[in-house]
């Protein structure tokens, strides 16, 4: 590991470091954080909340159905989607991807986030906020061409695509009992309310 290499300043006047991608893989590897439980975000080690039994159903529904349209062995959950080989300081794992191939293709090196990941998906009930500023950019930087924030909360969908200089020039909100389409299955639509759950949050 380097040793404080990149350091960055902060607002607050303290001096806080970038961790890599490369430190922290690093650091699970040798057991001193749980993998399972973090996503690197821009140099920031972000800790994943403990996903309650809502969130839990929520992602299990949207796999339900992107297997219907992709097939299971095309979806992967809370696993990176290539990002960490070209930038040095994230690797996001969001809830749900879609690749173009098979999880077995990817065995032995990532996906490409701009060719090889077709959708990613977000199940976002206390992080809304996040998941639509800097994870949106964070995913229209690497190419992502489709991106969608299923908002636990409000019980709506929003979708993100054509990404352009670091950001997504469409960007649409559809409520509950809307149809959309993937745009790697423009003949196949998705009801919003089947991305959400028949329990309604408190």
């Amino acid at each position: 590991m380097s040793d404080l290499a990149v350091l960055a300043p902060n607002d607050d006047g303290f001096t806080r470091k970038k961790w890599t991608v490369d430190e922290c893989r690093f650091l699970v590897e040798n057991g001193l954080i749980d993998g399972g439980k973090f996503e690197l975000i821009d140099g920031e080690i972000i800790y994943k909340i403990g996903q309650g039994r809502l969130h839990v159903a929520v992602i299990t529904g949207i796999i339900a159905v992107l297997s219907a349209l992709f097939g299971a062995d095309s979806i992967q959950s809370q696993a990176p989607i290539g990002i960490g080989q070209s930038d040095p300081y994230s690797d996001p794992e969001p809830d749900v991807a879609v690749l173009r191939g098979t999880v077995e293709d990817y065995v032995d090196l990532d996906p490409r986030p701009d060719s090889d990941i077709l959708l990613v998906v977000e199940a976002s009930n206390t992080t809304v906020i996040g998941d639509t500023t800097t994870k949106a950019r964070l995913y229209a930087i690497h190419g992502v061409p489709e991106y969608w924030v299923v908002v636990i909360p409000r019980r709506e969908l929003i979708i993100f695509r054509s990404p352009a200089d670091g950001e997504y020039a469409d960007v649409r909100t559809w409520s509950e009992g809307q149809l959309v389409s993937p745009l790697a299955r423009p003949e196949s639509e998705v009801s919003v309310t089947s991305l959400l759950t028949s329990r309604k949050p408190l």
